[in-house]
């Protein structure tokens, strides 16, 4: 994980000295041009980031989600609204073919100005990812742009594993992020996967808190589940423990008191036509009013 921490960081440089290296008429003139940055090789070894100014994500560049971060070891990836985050990640199945896995790798990566794109073939339909965080609201929304080259109805799947917990306590500090972090529930409510995390931590000087994580799409599921898993390729996950040698890749810590769901859904794709559906992931620190509205709002 400390390995993969370096790449990402040295991604994270090179993404954000292709801005600064723009001539000064450019940056002057009016609007900047959109500068972007793709790659083909090593995906799963590199961090994505994505950044708005109230929310972020953190994956690898074909678009799963193994434990990253050491300061609560393997949990500082994911879906975050700081200070809280949301969810370890969300994966996608297109006609029974995750994506980012073993039958529907990764083509590309791209990064642009407040954005990524990753490119997939599942051998029949195309995809596109169009990761964004807009500013001024606690969700970001993925796009997954569907193109088939004959006319036929597919099975979206989308699958969500939370982890609602803050920033601090680390996995270090006294008390550490395991006495701190509380089990998560999961719901169902009217398209929409809802996580919760309610309580006192048992802690000195701790308070009740109400933490929400919520995940919809632009359309109404042909159905849904709940469960402990779900988490697309990476289920059932590789567990490392929370101190002492860890293996070369996780998907999940012992820190995580996590749950998951999935949300299906029959997309209708014309001949040689894409066919984008938009799904939005939102949440607060400060109750589940205060999640939905994020989540309307993206």
């Amino acid at each position: 994980m400390r390995r993969r921490a370096v790449a990402f960081a040295a991604t994270f440089t090179l993404v954000a000295g292709a801005a600064h290296a723009m001539p000064a008429r450019a940056r002057t003139a009016g609007p900047p041009t959109s500068a972007e940055l793709s790659t083909t090789t090593r995906l799963p070894d590199r961090r994505a980031v994505v950044i708005g100014d109230r929310f972020y994500s953190v994956s690898t560049e074909d678009g799963l989600y193994p434990a990253a971060g050491w300061h609560t070891l393997g949990e500082m990836g994911g879906f975050w609204t700081p200070p809280l985050k949301l969810l370890d990640g969300m994966w996608f199945g297109v006609g029974g073919q995750w994506l980012g896995g073993a039958q529907a790798r990764a083509e590309s990566f791209t990064a642009g100005q407040g954005y990524t794109r990753i490119a997939y073939d599942t051998g029949g339909v195309k995809v596109e990812r169009t990761d964004v965080a807009p500013d001024g609201v606690r969700a970001g929304l993925i796009g997954l742009r569907l193109t088939s080259p004959t006319a036929r109805t597919v099975r979206l799947d989308v699958d969500a594993h939370s982890e609602l917990m803050t920033a601090y306590p680390w996995g270090s500090t006294t008390p550490d992020q395991k006495a701190a972090n509380l089990p998560d529930t999961g719901a169902y409510e009217n398209g929409v996967l809802a996580f919760r995390e309610r309580g006192t931590p048992k802690v000195p000087g701790a308070t009740a808190h109400d933490f929400a994580a919520m995940v919809a799409a632009d359309r109404t599921p042909a159905a849904h589940r709940l469960g402990a898993g779900y988490r697309g390729p990476q289920d059932p996950p590789v567990i490392c423990p929370s101190t002492g040698t860890t293996p070369d890749r996780c998907d999940d810590t012992d820190f995580g008191k996590g749950t998951g769901g999935q949300l299906s859904y029959d997309v209708k794709l014309p001949a040689g036509h894409g066919t984008t559906v938009w799904l939005a992931v939102a949440g607060s620190d400060h109750g589940t009013a205060e999640a939905r509205s994020a989540l309307s709002a993206a």
